[in-house]
Formats: structure tokens, C-alpha cells, sequence
């Protein structure tokens, strides 16, 4: 009797979770549909005129083909013509002028981080201040204990009685 009532138990388990859609995800039972931003479009293959076709480099790209940041420069800025590609539009130029691109600094990042080093050199925060912290390097350089001499201190203050932090940690530029 019960072999049967687990049997039943187990087989209505079985169809309940067959019919779940998330645990046939889970099973690895599920389809996996791509990822359509992941897809990049490629050009069409073309018969040159000539009918010779070259022997091709293994790694290389296609002639035919262009990069992805070519092809958002295009669908943004539009299809410019050889003639024109070394020249700016009117418009482009006009733009320029009135954001002031063309009166820009080439070596801005390092006037940047230059200024941005002095900005945090001059303001020192209150606390810094109020514990007298001021200068360049306002943390103390790192000390390397004396792995040895240390252990030794612990051992005499516990045989002592004293705490273990009581005295001076030695270090190796002691």
C-alpha cells in the first residue's frame, strides 16, 4: 500500500514539475535564444572585376569589411566622400568654434592631475587639521616588525604577568 502511495506521490511530483517552466530552465532543458546585441553585421561578399583573387592571410580582416566604429561613425555623421574626409562641413566647423574645441590644450589630462594633486594638497580635511596630521605624506610609513624580537616580548610579558601589548613593538630598523 504504501509502495503505491509513494509511487503516486513521486509520479504527480514528475508531471507537476514537467510542466514548470522555469525547472526545465533549470534542467538545461530550455532554449537558449541568442543575444541579438551580440550580433554583428557582415558585409556582403563581392567577385572582384578582375577575377584574380588574391591569396588570402590567415587572421587578417576583410578587405570589404568595416570595423563597428566606422560603421556607428557612418550611420551617425553620415557617408562622407573620399574628396571630403580630411575636410570638416561648415557646420562641423562652426560647431568647433563655438564650443572652443579648436582653442583646447593638448596636454589637458596632465594640467588636470596636476591641478586635482594640488586641489587635495591645500585641502586637508578638519580632522587631519585638528590632529596636527599636515604635510605631503600624512601617513606614517609602514614598519616591518621584527618577527623574532616580537615573540620574545609576548613570551616575558605573559611569563611577567603583564599584557601582551604592554612595550614597544621592535622593528627590523631598530
Amino acid at each position: 500500500m504504501t509502495l503505491i502511495r509513494n509511487s503516486l506521490i513521486l509520479g504527480c511530483a514528475a508531471f507537476a514539475l514537467s510542466a514548470c517552466g522555469l525547472s526545465k530552465d533549470d534542467f538545461g532543458l530550455g532554449r537558449k535564444n541568442p543575444d541579438e546585441f551580440a550580433v554583428v553585421k557582415r558585409a556582403p561578399l563581392e567577385i572582384p572585376a578582375s577575377y584574380y583573387l588574391p591569396t588570402p592571410t590567415p587572421g587578417a580582416a576583410r578587405p570589404q569589411e568595416i570595423s563597428p566604429e566606422e560603421a556607428a561613425k557612418t550611420a551617425v555623421l553620415g557617408k562622407k566622400s573620399n574628396s571630403s574626409e580630411t575636410q570638416s562641413s561648415a557646420i562641423e566647423q562652426v560647431l568647433i568654434q563655438q564650443t572652443g574645441a579648436d582653442q583646447a590644450e593638448a596636454n589637458i589630462r596632465s594640467r588636470v592631475d596636476r591641478e586635482t594633486q594640488e586641489y587635495i594638497e591645500t585641502n586637508i580635511p578638519v580632522t587631519e587639521k585638528l590632529l596636527n596630521k599636515v604635510g605631503a605624506n600624512r601617513q606614517a610609513p609602514a614598519l616591518v616588525v621584527d618577527a623574532e624580537a616580537e615573540a620574545q616580548r609576548i613570551r616575558n610579558n605573559i611569563e611577567a604577568g603583564r599584557d601582551i601589548t604592554d612595550g614597544e613593538v621592535p622593528t627590523l630598523e631598530d
